[in-house]
C-alpha cells in the first residue's frame, strides 16, 4: 500500500487552505462557530391603519395596504440583509402615508421568534402569532406588530408606532408579514 502524502504535507495543505479562505475574504471567528444563518422566505404582507385607535371601531378613516419586501442584494432575504419595504394602497378613504418605500435592515431573532425591521433609531418588532384572535384567525402564523392609542391590551403586539409613518400618535396600525424561516448552516 502506498502512502498518499509525505510526512509534513498535511500541515502544508492546511496552511494552503487557510490562505485560500483568507484570499477569498472568508473568515471564521470564534463567535461564528455554531452560529446559524436564517433565510426568510417572504410570502405576503399587509398593513392596516385606522383613526379609531383600535382594530375595530370608529371607522371614520381606515386604509389597507399590500406590503412587499424586496431584497437589495440577491433574490433571497437573509437575516441581517437590507430590504426595501414597499407599500401599495389596496382600499381606503384617502391615503395619509408620505412614504411608499422604506429601506430597512431585517433580522430574525430565534430565541424570541421575532422579526425586527430597523431604520436608524426606529425598530419594528414583529412577533410570531400562531392564533390570531383579533382578525378571526385570518392572520394565523404571521409575524405581527400592532399598536393603537385606544386599543385593548390583546390588540397590542410587538413594537410599532404610527408616528414612524407620519400618522397621529393615537392611530391604530398593524403590520403583518407571512414569512417562512429556514435555518441555513
Amino acid at each position: 500500500m502506498t502512502q498518499m502524502w509525505k510526512p509534513g504535507e498535511g500541515w502544508l495543505i492546511a496552511v494552503l487552505a487557510m490562505v485560500l479562505l483568507l484570499a477569498a475574504g472568508i473568515s471564521v471567528s470564534p463567535e461564528d462557530v455554531g452560529r446559524t444563518e436564517y433565510r426568510l422566505g417572504f410570502i405576503a404582507g399587509s398593513m392596516f391603519i385606522s383613526d379609531a385607535g383600535e382594530s375595530h371601531g370608529g371607522f371614520e378613516f381606515t386604509a389597507s395596504y399590500s406590503v412587499s419586501l424586496v431584497p437589495s442584494r440577491s433574490v433571497f432575504i437573509f437575516s441581517g440583509d437590507e430590504v426595501s419595504m414597499e407599500l401599495a394602497l389596496d382600499t381606503g378613504l384617502g391615503d395619509p402615508l408620505s412614504a411608499r418605500e422604506i429601506n430597512l435592515r431585517i433580522t430574525y431573532e430565534p430565541m424570541s421568534d421575532e422579526i425586527r425591521l430597523t431604520l436608524a433609531k426606529t425598530t419594528f418588532r414583529l412577533v410570531h402569532v400562531l392564533d390570531d384572535t383579533v382578525w378571526n384567525h385570518e392572520f394565523d402564523d404571521y409575524y405581527i406588530a400592532s399598536w393603537g392609542g385606544y386599543a385593548p391590551a390583546e390588540e397590542i403586539r410587538g413594537e410599532i408606532g404610527p408616528s414612524s409613518f407620519d400618522l397621529p400618535d393615537y392611530y391604530y396600525i398593524e403590520l403583518r408579514l407571512d414569512v417562512v424561516i429556514v435555518p441555513v448552516s
